[in-house]
């Protein structure tokens, strides 16, 4: 829940920082609380209800960010009571007991612990939740937060743009760790323990835990049961002490397999986005009654996905394209309704095989024998091309940046890249684009609803990481073990179609790759329509809408004499007037997508500082 920013010294810009942290969409009734120390301030911002409000204990401030779940364990008492917990771990205080305390917590987290002397940051194991650190040009640290723009804002960073990481985002929708939009602000690694103490010396950070890869995978009936046990065992730890539990259900596998896990006896309500009802919303609602929750359908506007550009990007800034769909939550005033909202999301991430790159994916996919005949008296094998739409084909759209930029970006990916060999050697080409998770260029999801509500998403729990750690690749392909699993922990939910193929969500692939293939036929007989919201799911057409849009068109016309045309420039090679004048219909609505939002960004940036932007500084 909500963000936190800790600034140093007689900072000049504390109130910029502040407006920027506490003036967002949705964070209007948060509570902010904030402490002065002989080396700087810190501002708190955070949900009302729950146990996860900052604790003073004598000179001591303890402030966790998102929910941490304490395994196995029951929070009870006071709305501080999660900071309570912490303290009572050990005396001599979280840099002490850091490696103790992460071993028995599980969610999406930042843990600080502030005194007179010192600063100490606990993060959780897969980067769920980001913590940012941020230096002058001499390497003196100013400041950490939570939320890139407030710190940027609060440390004179506003417009220090790294037009490199701007590269990345309009090539692959993220930035490679540990890197941000602003040249001087980098992440914390995750699952790592922080200590600065001020005018003292730099930080010392030590890594706690890592995702490695097992020298040999485990069998699939040895995954199979531990991946059973993870499931049941975050509907108990998530859920455990809730009165009222909500689940973001849609019509899909995933949010019903987190119905399906929450423990019997709970209240629980299902919570449905929906602009029209449709498809999605009665398939949902069929699963809703069938695990005995009440549907709440979550009302949006016919306009939600034009403005949610601006929005989303007002929430959490522009380091990841900003889909932050929870958005209706809030605006429906449900966000305090609830002692925890649950998720289903990053399940395609940790379980299945949504990053492989097509190549490894054909290697453990069962083909007909025609096609392997075919292949052995040619002697040609098939070799699968991912579209620029698909996540694991985003890499040819690099040849759209201008070429330094593109050396910058490459050259910035393959040191990535070898650090994530060195932990994960056979599955590195799936895993630097999720760890840290804050990099999964769909977070935007997570990470808006942490800092909306009281939020979990039920795969970012410990037993379910550690299972994806040793989940062999072979495993992953089309959701071949977890398919099995989820249809187990549903139970009849499974039966129910899934709105996604039209099929019972346990149909064998053989019939959903049929249904795939007609619905295919189908649609491409069907008239284009400028309706962007005729969908049978809770999303968009966005092809549709960025081109008939007229907040799209708005936006456009507001940004073509914009300084941010010119910085654009610097990063794409088609220049950055022909990306805002209008759609381009040769490159993945995602591309459009994000350009307009940086053009968005950079234009309040331009507005409200003094830019340095040139290539490689």
């Amino acid at each position: 829940m909500g963000d936190i920013l800790v600034l140093f010294g007689d900072s000049q810009r504390v109130s910029d920082g502040r407006s920027s942290l506490i003036d967002r969409p949705g964070m209007e009734r948060h509570l902010v609380s904030e402490y002065t120390f002989p080396w700087g301030i810190v501002i708190a911002q955070y949900a009302k209800g729950g146990r996860f409000a900052p604790g003073q204990f004598g000179e001591r401030v303890i402030v966790p960010t998102g929910r941490p779940t304490i395994c196995g364990q029951e929070l009870k008492g006071t709305t501080d009571a999660f900071a309570r917990w912490v303290d009572d771990q050990g005396g001599g205080g979280l840099h002490e007991a850091g490696g103790e305390i992460t071993s028995k917590l599980s969610g999406m987290y930042v843990v600080f612990e502030f005194t007179q002397e010192q600063v100490v940051i606990l993060t959780d194991h897969m980067g769920f939740r980001p913590v940012y650190i941020a230096r002058d040009e001499a390497g003196q640290v100013l400041g950490f937060g939570t939320h890139v723009e407030s710190l940027a804002a609060a440390t004179g960073e506003r417009g220090q743009i790294d037009l490199v990481s701007l590269g990345e985002l309009f090539t692959y929708n993220h930035i490679t760790f540990p890197f941000s939009t602003r040249k001087h602000i980098r992440e914390l690694n995750p699952c790592a323990l922080t200590v600065y103490r001020p005018g003292v010396g730099d930080v010392s950070s030590t890594i706690l835990w890592e995702p490695t890869e097992p020298e040999i995978f485990p069998e699939m009936a040895e995954v199979r049961s531990s991946l059973k046990d993870a499931l049941l065992q975050a509907g108990q730890d998530i859920t455990r002490g809730c009165q009222s539990v909500a689940v973001l259900l849609s019509g899909g596998y995933d949010s019903r397999l987190v119905l399906g896990a929450i423990p019997n006896g709970i209240n629980t309500t299902a919570l449905t986005y929906v602009t029209r009802e449709n498809r999605e919303t009665d398939v949902a609602g069929l699963v809703a009654r069938a695990g005995g929750a009440e549907q709440i359908l979550v009302q949006r506007h016919e306009d939600y996905f034009p403005m949610l550009v601006c929005r989303g990007l007002g929430l959490i800034g522009m380091e990841l394209r900003a889909n932050c769909h929870g958005l209706c939550i809030a605006d429906n005033d449900l966000a305090g309704s609830f002692d925890v909202v649950i998720g289903g999301q990053l399940s395609d991430t940790l379980l299945k095989d949504h990053f492989m790159p097509l190549s490894k994916r054909e290697l453990f996919r069962s083909r007909p024998l025609k096609s392997k005949l075919k292949e052995r008296l040619t002697g040609a094998s098939y070799t699968p091309v991912a579209s620029t739409s698909h996540t694991t084909g985003r890499g040819a759209l690099e040849e759209e940046l201008v070429p330094e930029i593109r050396e910058q970006v490459r050259d910035r990916r393959a040191v990535r890249m070898r650090e994530v060999e060195r932990v994960r050697p056979t599955t590195a080409d799936e895993w630097h684009r999720f760890w840290p998770c804050s990099r999964q260029d769909d977070s935007s999801h997570t990470l808006g609803n942490t800092r909306l509500m009281c939020s979990d998403t039920l795969f970012a729990h410990q037993a379910i990481v550690e299972v994806s750690r040793v989940f062999a690749p072979r495993f992953r392909v089309d959701g071949r073990l977890t398919d099995e699993v989820f249809a187990e922990v549903c139970g009849p939910l499974a039966k129910i179609i899934n709105a996604n193929t039209g099929l019972p969500a346990n149909a064998s692939k053989k019939q959903i790759k049929a249904k795939q293939k007609k619905d295919r036929i189908e649609r491409n007989r069907q008239e284009s329509t400028s309706d962007w919201n005729a969908v049978e799911t809770s999303w968009v057409n966005p092809v549709t809408m960025q081109q008939n849009s007229k907040i799209w068109g708005h936006y456009r016309e507001q940004l073509a004499d914009s300084q941010a045309i010119e910085i654009l420039s610097q990063v794409i090679a088609r220049g950055g007037k022909e990306m805002i004048e209008s759609y381009q219909k040769d490159l993945p609505s995602a591309s459009n997508h994000i350009s307009i939002q940086l053009a968005l960004w950079l234009d309040q940036v331009i507005d409200q500082s003094t830019l340095t932007h040139e290539v490689g500084s």
